[in-house]
């Protein structure tokens, strides 16, 4: 190497060293630790040092309290942690703040600029607030200032470890913003709905109940015995934007909780967006549960956790299917839903009280005849909300093909665990494979209802992934996706329903006679949600289901349809509008069964890293 090389090169390791130095030593922001008290008084701890590069362990004495303070660096990130010990009870809370200089920083949180007074959470603390809008939530609690450097981030650990109780405090106007291990009730911007029930149209006039949530003052309990501890990471991003804030977030975060499994943003992203959906269960049916999304309060859905379960560590994923089997859960494809769950947790090594999964076998078997499912369900009385499209009605005696290929996996896997079936394995599958369309060539919603959907292969792809077989033969997988690219894709994935030739439904497709369905009621414009927008999770669960079939082109459209979301904001949604692009919902919890699905192939030799290798060139080419 030449001289001119080596001074270039000890220059440009100066030039980084010097930058990290600077911004760790930047003191127009100090990090500090205090410890809020339920009545109300808040004791300053300490500051942390300015370098967070160093080792760092402190015991501070504060009246009759013990605090600890400790600072591990890693390799991008430092963690930290604050532990406060008492003889006497008392109740308290602890909290990472920062004071910086507004000429030099802007406040952000993980959905963007924060430019007002605004204290976040992560849940409305009540099962029955099924969809929140009067509290200000976000889906990480992330605390973040941007400069013209980058941002200097702190994300603490996830809400389950702390009673569903994390905040994030932004007081621009002081200066000051906040990391939270509990809450003080104090709403700043937002004001939340007090009433203790909404009336919310959703045809639920015999089941559902709804509230708008609560903001709750929460303090730990600590005595002789029971300390709390409150952890999380601090790092500096050199992202420009809130896209590639978000992955730092996720890379930095899953690499601390997930103690280093995941690499690849793909990875990472999954874990920390089903690590962060976790929380404690507010029913009691079990000592966690996992979210749909931050969106959807504190409530775990049947069908959603399934997804997500698939990348949850054991001690958790055990924890939501315990809450599942608790009790019959009978709502749209639940019931079949929790058999499958309960059938691959066994596999998977979890000690499963198979009595608890009879009742939801006797619970499906009700509802069938000669070997055909009948998703309605009179307990709820609703003619939309009988499978996960739920804002689409069918008529009660209509078989939906997604719930007909879940049953015949349901009812084979329910008698290799040895449990009492009534209909036939068998013969439920033909009738799965009995509903292809001939004269158009694919496999259509419902009897009643020809309507495209790629979610019509989603039971033969789980059949492929658990029981090593196929439920449709690849023939008609083949003309379904065939019929599929050349119709319902667009510029922004595939229409999650679309009529044979591809175009938008007509809205009375989505009602029955005499029974407005909730897409008619809500006026849900075409491309959007369920009137023809893309789902992440259902286009790539059926160009998987596609890909093992052997079907070409599947995994490059899958390596597309997977990269419009992360184009989109480094991140995956529930939906894309089908019209303009627009994303919905950012880490949507259920779409990291991608994730875990095609990690399951690689490990076992049938894919490659394309996908994961993909998405690492997407966000790494945004952040250049």
């Amino acid at each position: 190497m030449s001289k001119l090389h080596i001074s270039l090169l000890v220059a440009l390791v100066l030039l980084l060293v010097w930058q990290q130095c600077r911004t760790l030593t930047d003191s127009s922001l100090v990090w500090s630790v205090e410890l809020c008290h339920a009545d109300g008084k808040n004791v300053h701890i300490t500051n942390l040092p300015s370098d967070l590069r160093a080792p760092w362990d402190t015991t501070f004495h504060v009246e009759d309290l013990e605090v600890q303070v400790i600072l591990q660096p890693k390799n991008n990130y430092t963690a930290f942690t604050a532990r406060v010990a008492s003889v006497a009870p008392k109740k308290v809370f602890l909290s990472l703040k920062a004071h910086y200089d507004p000429d030099r920083y802007q406040p952000f949180n993980y959905n963007g600029v924060v430019d007002s007074a605004e204290v976040f959470r992560q849940s409305p603390h009540d099962i029955n607030a099924w969809i929140v809008n009067t509290i200000a939530m976000q889906a990480v609690p992330v605390a973040a200032l941007k400069s013209p450097d980058g941002f200097e981030v702190a994300v603490s650990d996830a809400p389950f470890r702390y009673d569903n109780f994390t905040t994030q405090a932004f007081y621009p106007l002081q200066a000051v913003l906040s990391l939270n291990s509990g809450d003080n009730a104090d709403t700043p911007g937002l004001q939340p709905d007090t009433s203790q029930e909404l009336n919310m149209d959703y045809n639920a006039d015999k089941t559902q109940k709804f509230s708008p949530g609560s903001v709750i003052a929460h303090y730990h309990k600590i005595e002789a015995g029971l300390d709390h501890e409150f952890s999380g990471i601090i790092f500096h991003s050199s992202a420009t934007d809130y896209k590639g804030l978000r992955k730092d977030i996720s890379l930095r975060a899953a690499d601390h909780f997930s103690h280093g499994k995941y690499s690849d943003y793909f990875g990472a992203l999954s874990f920390t967006s089903a690590y962060y959906n976790l929380r404690t269960n507010d029913s009691g049916k079990s000592k966690y549960w996992v979210v749909p999304a931050v969106e959807y309060g504190n409530t775990q859905y049947g069908r959603d956790a399934f997804w997500i379960s698939t990348i949850l560590p054991a001690e958790y994923a055990s924890e939501c299917i315990k809450s599942e089997l608790a009790e019959v859960n009978h709502f749209a494809e639940y019931p079949l839903f929790a058999i499958i769950w309960a059938y691959r947790a066994i596999h998977e090594g979890f000690e499963i009280d198979k009595g608890l999964i009879q009742r939801y076998v006797d619970a499906i078997e009700k509802r069938a005849q000669q070997n055909s499912y009948y998703s309605y369900w009179e307990g709820d009385g609703r003619l939309d909300f009988q499978y996960w499209g739920d804002v689409i009605a069918f008529e009660k005696d209509d078989v939906i093909a997604y719930n007909q290929g879940l049953f015949a996996l349901a009812i084979e896997m329910a008698d290799q665990l040895g449990l009492q079936v009534q209909s036939d394995p068998d013969a439920a599958a033909t009738i799965y494979q009995e509903m292809f369309n001939e004269a158009y060539g694919f496999v259509p919603v419902s009897r009643q209802k020809l309507i495209l959907s790629p979610d019509a292969l989603v039971p033969d792809l789980l059949a492929q992934l658990y029981l090593d077989r196929k439920l449709l033969p690849t023939a008609m997988v083949q003309s379904h996706f065939d019929r599929m690219v050349n119709h319902a894709k667009t510029s922004y994935g595939f229409k999650i329903v679309s009529s044979p030739d591809g175009s938008y439904l007509p809205a009375s497709m989505y009602d029955v006679p005499g029974y407005q369905s909730q897409v008619n009621r809500e006026q849900i414009p075409d491309g959007s949600y369920f009137r023809g927008g893309s789902y992440f999770l259902y286009d790539n669960l059926f160009l998987i289901d596609a890909y093992l079939h052997g079907i070409e082109e599947a995994e490059d459209l899958l390596l597309w349809r997977v990269g419009l979301d992360f184009e989109a904001g480094a991140t995956t949604f529930e939906t894309l509008n089908t019209k303009t692009g627009e994303p919905w919902k950012p880490n949507m919890g259920w779409n990291v069964a991608i994730y875990s699905f095609w990690r399951q192939l690689v490990d076992s030799g049938k894919a490659d890293q394309s996908l994961f290798e993909y998405v690492d060139s997407i966000v790494k080419n945004e952040n250049e």
